[in-house]
């Protein structure tokens, strides 16, 4: 259920704009306490340089990745660098002082496959197969051919390390995906599904996902989820196809395609706002969440699918082909990272 699954988390402010990787201190409150507020690269190898800020940095007796101990320099009260350390892996960093120690809520994800774009004057698109081929994470920098850099430890994760995107509107839809996206397929989906699955049988499909996201640049932090009348699209033309966002973030002056056709629709207890773009049937919906939120656990997608068949955007006969989730970029987005993302349906996660 959306309203069990959703953790909302506000939208973090410009004053955390390096990484924004949030933490939280078991130290005491009060004069000495240790923070961890943010860390910049969010994701890179060994050997990377990672810079630090929070608070109480003055007595740090140990910076670890994971677990794993690295070296480090304490630049001020407020800020150190670190260098990530051989054998470390992805996951939250530590900061130990005299006065306590703090964790980070956010991964730093340990790229061992790196994915860079960049070909003057031509649009750039990469594949990278996570999990045995069971999700797809893809560049897919449609618009732009500015430098782009997606690194991932070859779980279902990834982070921006480097972006050099700028357009008026969306210019890469960087994002991991399972099932079928336009003719190229994960393994094991268990899609297509039929719409009336969806409605009919409530968990049909769920999703998780973790995210941590930047406070500089204009991006969204969103799902992009594919119907189509076939059970499948050969190429990458589909005129009888319905896309669905679902946004959970974003920055700048983004706003989803078309036009806001109802404010404050509550689905499953959660208050969402619809935008619509294109004809009926097809075109695209969006669902823009009211209040930001970084995490989803064990979404049911169901309810959402029934709210496009009751306002006419698609049948109940159409199939779900394609589940995406990753960050539409229209300016920068370095630092934007996916910890954690599954799509969950009978054929497993």
């Amino acid at each position: 259920m959306w309203r069990q699954g959703l953790v909302l988390a506000m939208l973090i402010s410009a004053s955390l704009a390096v990484g924004c990787a949030s933490g939280a201190s078991t130290a005491p409150r009060g004069a000495g306490a240790v923070s961890l507020n943010a860390f910049s690269p969010t994701g890179g190898g060994a050997g990377q340089t990672v810079t630090i800020t929070g608070q109480g940095f003055a007595r740090v007796r140990s910076v670890q990745f994971h677990g794993v101990s690295a070296h480090f320099s304490v630049q001020s009260g407020n800020e150190i660098t670190a260098t990530v350390p051989f054998g470390a892996s992805s996951g939250p960093l530590a900061v130990r002082t005299g006065s306590g120690s703090v964790s980070s809520r956010g991964a730093f994800i340990l790229a061992t496959t790196t994915d860079c774009t960049y070909t003057a004057g031509k649009a750039q698109y990469l594949y990278t197969h996570l999990d045995a081929g069971r999700y797809i994470l893809q560049t897919n920098e449609f618009r732009s051919s500015a430098p782009l850099c997606l690194g991932t430890d070859g779980h279902v994760d990834f982070t921006v390390l480097s972006s050099s995107v700028s357009l008026g509107s969306v210019a890469a839809y960087v994002s991991i995906w399972r099932g079928c996206h336009w003719g190229y397929c994960t393994t094991d989906s268990g899609l297509p599904l039929t719409n009336s699955a969806l409605i009919d049988r409530p968990g049909t499909v769920t999703t998780s996902v973790r995210t941590s996201v930047v406070g500089t640049g204009m991006w969204d932090d969103a799902y992009d989820i594919w119907f189509s009348e076939a059970r499948s699209v050969p190429g990458n033309s589909c005129p009888t196809c319905m896309e669905m966002m679902i946004w959970l973030d974003h920055l700048g002056s983004t706003h989803p395609a078309g036009v806001q056709v109802r404010s404050g629709v509550r689905i499953d207890g959660l208050l969402w706002n619809v935008w619509r773009n294109g004809g009926t049937p097809g075109g695209t919906v969006t669902y823009d969440l009211a209040q930001a939120g970084t995490a989803l656990s064990k979404a049911d997608l169901g309810p959402f699918v029934a709210d496009a068949v009751q306002r006419g955007y698609m049948p109940q006969s159409w199939y779900l082909i394609d589940v995406e989730q990753g960050y539409e970029l229209w300016h920068g987005g370095a630092g934007l990272t996916t910890s954690r993302f599954a799509v969950c349906t009978p054929a497993g996660c």
